[in-house]
């Protein structure tokens, strides 16, 4: 790989949902920047399928937007990505006309004249302004997601494009307004959510400076900025947008408050000795995830292998329907590292019967938390996340899911279920210190 590839490279799912044997995961692009980190992460890829290996190329994303006409362009556009969602790459929330590049013009016809394209399409491309290269991203043969830029300009591709197909008209003016801004509303508000929250690998270079966010916010003012949805001439369409974005902003502030408030109080209950009372009487402890391959499943081996069955009964199950499914491979292979035998471990389905034989839940994530209490209410007095027991607060009490993740996210929720097994141990180990004194 290294012969044919420079870094960073792109390691790229076939698909968005992978499946492995043990369900579907949602798979996102990584990024190796090292040779033992290509090697890894593809090796951990491939458990979900199939991957594409991609040189990561770094410059201004650009469209040429085309109406062509068996393959002979009638009408060309070219606008430049500013804003593009993720910071990485993807649909531009921010865009503007430019004039058209002999080069990308001359590279767009070959293509199109070499399909015979009848029609509109978009040909994306990016362009290193320093080197002056420029690269082949894809080809859209439809209508493109910054259309609406493209008719603020002046190329009224919809119109055209009726005129092409209906009237047979191949005779269109040349020509549209340069420095045309273009604004997706909703989308360019995540953006700059993303740049705030440096939202990407700092190795890629990609996150804006705090003075190029005020640049772009300000471009609002510009008598060339437009809105994709909201216009004067239309009112409804871009109040309707709006109202929908305060709304969805009002549902995640009402959710972050209660997260807020659901983590205070489970913080809390291990602070203030609640969780130990129930545990230090506890006959029974269960854990519980979703599927019972990953965390549950180790928190349970773990808690074994530490003796903490001398105190209580041990069970793990998980809230997927399935049930008799193997630990992870991944998870084996990072638990067999440190001496920790999952090979053998098979899942259990959460049953009423497991519930109502536990002294003590405890969930990895707050969604775990509500699907029990919302199954079985009468367990909400005694369902706790295994996160608050290394110390934890707030939303870092949540042990998240490493399923279809990378190689790190697995080494990483393997450390924590320990060391919150660890502290469990710590808690019984107190007990009994406490109890021996007494006497």
């Amino acid at each position: 790989v290294d012969g044919r590839f420079q870094y960073p490279v792109v390691i790229k799912p076939d698909r968005s949902v992978g499946r492995s044997g043990h369900g579907r995961a949602q798979l996102k692009v990584e990024y190796a920047f090292t040779g033992e980190q290509l090697d890894a992460r593809v090796r951990h890829a491939l458990h979900f399928g199939p991957v594409i290996l991609q040189e990561y190329v770094k410059g201004d994303g650009v469209g040429v937007e085309i109406l062509a006409r068996e393959g002979d362009i009638l009408y060309a556009f070219q606008h430049q990505r500013l804003h593009e969602v993720p910071l990485t790459g993807g649909g531009s929330s921010l865009r503007k006309s430019v004039a058209v590049e002999p080069a990308l013009l001359d590279a767009t016809r070959r293509l199109i004249a070499a399909l015979k394209w009848h029609g509109v399409a978009m040909v994306e491309f990016k362009c290193d302004r320093e080197s002056g290269d420029h690269w082949l991203m894809e080809i859209n043969g439809r209508f493109w997601g910054s259309l609406p830029l493209a008719v603020a300009a002046g190329a009224d591709f919809p119109a055209m494009l009726f005129d092409l197909l209906v009237g047979d008209k191949t005779d269109f003016p040349q020509g549209y307004r340069e420095g045309i801004h273009c604004r997706r509303l909703t989308s360019d508000i995540h953006w700059y959510e993303l740049a705030l929250r440096r939202a990407a690998p700092p190795e890629l270079d990609v996150v804006p400076s705090r003075w190029q966010l005020v640049k772009d916010l300000l471009l609002v003012f510009s008598p060339g900025h437009r809105f994709d949805v909201q216009s004067l001439r239309d009112i409804k369409p871009g109040v309707v947008e709006v109202w929908q974005l305060i709304a969805s902003y009002g549902e995640r502030l009402k959710g972050i408050m209660a997260d807020r408030w659901f983590y205070h109080c489970q913080a809390r209950a291990w602070r203030s000795g609640k969780v130990y009372s129930k545990l230090s009487i506890a006959n029974s402890v269960l854990f519980l995830c979703y599927g019972n391959i990953n965390r549950s499943a180790l928190a349970e081996v773990y808690s074994r292998q530490s003796c903490l069955d001398a105190h209580f009964e041990l069970h793990s199950a998980g809230l997927h329907p399935e049930s008799g499914r193997p630990a992870d491979p991944a998870m084996v292979k990072v638990a067999q590292a440190a001496g920790i035998p999952l090979q053998d471990f098979s899942s259990t389905v959460l049953t009423g019967d497991l519930v109502a034989g536990a002294s003590l839940i405890l969930a990895m994530d707050k969604s775990h938390y509500d699907r029990v209490v919302e199954l079985y209410p009468d367990a909400a007095s005694r369902t706790f996340l295994l996160g608050g027991a290394d110390g934890s607060s707030g939303r870092a009490m949540a042990i998240a899911d490493p399923y279809g993740r990378s190689e790190q996210d697995y080494q990483r929720c393997f450390n924590r279920v320990c060391q919150c097994i660890e502290g469990l141990g710590g808690l019984l180990e107190s007990s009994v210190k406490i109890d021996r004194e007494s006497v």
